[in-house]
Formats: structure tokens, C-alpha cells, sequence
């Protein structure tokens, strides 16, 4: 299993690094796009079976359909899998949608689209789907979904924008990669305390404390030697511990997420490491801390000039 995840890692990054570094604008903006669809179709697939389940076995369901004589079934939905998987495309097709809306426009404008566009998935849901159990659990699917796999692609498309370079872009993957390698190899050869037994049994107190260490280091590494998408050693360890705090709490979540999907991954996409989500999960929690951290620093900034 270690073989193959390094021979993913190797395999993969240069040619992640290739991209961001020499592909054109248009290049990286497609990549991104399609990182939403796909993150949207695996935690689509994850979930919404899941939360079919939840709601037609929820004690007041049951009670009514034993009041109506009629015998228990789970919706006819679960018994096709079919379903699921044209759904989770209809989710994928509809995240790669919003995502270009929203790329091509500003931030403010942004946000008006996305509320508009999950206001749509919470009415589609309600129309295209039979019964209140069966309107509660695709809405409640799709925004989990969206929100939780899709939305933080559109954050690091403006991460991307922000600095020249993609230096931005590149901190945030050496933060939590960097993160996520330093916990695996700190847990496994120093772990003796769990962090969050019924999360995750794996995960230790001794290797989050070498994860958030290596991620404090590559954020320092890539302001030295980056660019300075910061702006000052300081600021690149306060993306560090921002960063490599959300980017290992992104993992509890998924994790928690496969928990209740009962799965183990979340995919096959990548050998060793499971699932495209099994591998971006850090990324998707820690882009929306990095980006309020350097939006913030921004506005400070041009507040500072204008007084």
C-alpha cells in the first residue's frame, strides 16, 4: 500500500506542478472545473444512498406505514443503483456549471450565483422527486455535496488568481499535502495516542502534531522560495497553522462522511490512496480558511492605504 501511494505521489504532482506552473489560465481553469465535477459525483454517490436510508427509516415513516398496513420498504430508489449514478452525474454536471458561472465573474456577483443556483437545487429537488421523505433527502444530499465537494474549487480558482505564479495555489497544497504526509509517517512510526477514535481510529495526537509541523515548514519553505505569496514569514506561519489545522480537520470529515456512507474509500481513482476525495479532502476544507486568511490581509491592507 505505501509502494503505491508513493508511486501515485511521484507520478502525480510533477504533473500537477507542470500545470499550475506552465499551463495556460484556461488550462487550470478547466482542471479546476473538472476537480469539482469529479469531488461532486464521488461524495454524490456516498451520500445520497445514505440519506435515502436515513429518511425511510426514521421511527415516524415507519409508524406510518405500519398505520397504513402497508409493508415497510425502503424507497423504490435504493433498489436501483442506476439511480444513484444518474444523480451523482446530474450533480457533477450541474457543480461543472456553477463553477464556470462563477469563475467568469466577480466575487461579489459570485455569491449571488451560488445562493441562487442551490435555491434551484433545493426547488428541482422538491419537483423531480416523490413523497416528503424522498424531497427532504435529495435536497438535503445535493447541498451536502455541493457545498462540502463542489464550492471550495470555485475558492481555489480565486486562490490561483490572487497571486501571480499560482504561488497561492502552491502553498495550499504544500500546507496540506505536506500536512497529510508528515501526520501519515508521524502516526505510524511515533503514534500512540488516538485523536478521534470513533472518526477515525488511525489518526494520533503525535502524528497531527508532525503533520501541523510540516505544514508550518512548507508554508515558510514556499514564502522563501515561492514568492512571497504572503508577504512575510509571519503571516506564511499563520497560513501554516490555519492551513494544517483545517487541512487535517478536512480528513476527520471525510471520514466521517465514509463512516456514514460505509464505505472504506471514497473511490478507485488513485491506487493507494483510494478515491479522488480520499486525496483532496484536506484541500477542500483548508482552501476556504487560506482564502478568508489572505482576503483578509487584503482589505487590511487597502484599508491601511486609504487612511
Amino acid at each position: 500500500m505505501l509502494i503505491l501511494r508513493v508511486l501515485t505521489a511521484v507520478i502525480g504532482l510533477p504533473l500537477v506542478i507542470l500545470l499550475l506552473s506552465q499551463g495556460s489560465q484556461t488550462s487550470v481553469l478547466w482542471f479546476f472545473g473538472v476537480c469539482s465535477a469529479i469531488a461532486v459525483h464521488e461524495a454524490a454517490l456516498m451520500v445520497l444512498p445514505e440519506f435515502d436510508s436515513l429518511f425511510a427509516l426514521h421511527p415516524a415513516m415507519v409508524e406510518a406505514r405500519k398505520a397504513s398496513k402497508k409493508q415497510f420498504q425502503k424507497p423504490q430508489s435504493e433498489f436501483s443503483k442506476s439511480t444513484y449514478r444518474r444523480a451523482a452525474l446530474l450533480c457533477a454536471l450541474g457543480m461543472l456549471l456553477l463553477y464556470f458561472a462563477v469563475a467568469s465573474v466577480q466575487v461579489q456577483s459570485g455569491l449571488g450565483i451560488v445562493i441562487s443556483a442551490l435555491g434551484v437545487a433545493i426547488l428541482s429537488s422538491i419537483f423531480l422527486t416523490r413523497g416528503i421523505d424522498a424531497e427532504v433527502s435529495r435536497m438535503s444530499g445535493i447541498l451536502v455535496t455541493i457545498v462540502y465537494a463542489g464550492l471550495p474549487w470555485i475558492l481555489i480558482w480565486n486562490l490561483y488568481v490572487m497571486r501571480p505564479g499560482a504561488s497561492l495555489v502552491f502553498m495550499l497544497l504544500a500546507i496540506v499535502w505536506g500536512g497529510d504526509t508528515g501526520a501519515y509517517f508521524g502516526g505510524r512510526f511515533f503514534g500512540r495516542h488516538k485523536l478521534s477514535p470513533l472518526k477515525s481510529p488511525k489518526k494520533t495526537w503525535e502524528g497531527a502534531i508532525a503533520g501541523m509541523s510540516v505544514s508550518i515548514g512548507a508554508s515558510i519553505l514556499i514564502e522563501v522560495y515561492g514568492g512571497s505569496p504572503m508577504g512575510g514569514l509571519l503571516l506564511a506561519v499563520a497560513a501554516g497553522i490555519v492551513g494544517g489545522s483545517l487541512g487535517q480537520l478536512g480528513d476527520l470529515v471525510e471520514s466521517v462522511i465514509k463512516r456514514f456512507a460505509r464505505v472504506k474509500d471514497s473511490g478507485a481513482l488513485f491506487p493507494g490512496h483510494g478515491g479522488f476525495l480520499d486525496r483532496v479532502d484536506g484541500l477542500l476544507v483548508a482552501a476556504p480558511g487560506l482564502w478568508v486568511l489572505f482576503s483578509l490581509l487584503q482589505n487590511m491592507q487597502l484599508l491601511a492605504r486609504t487612511q
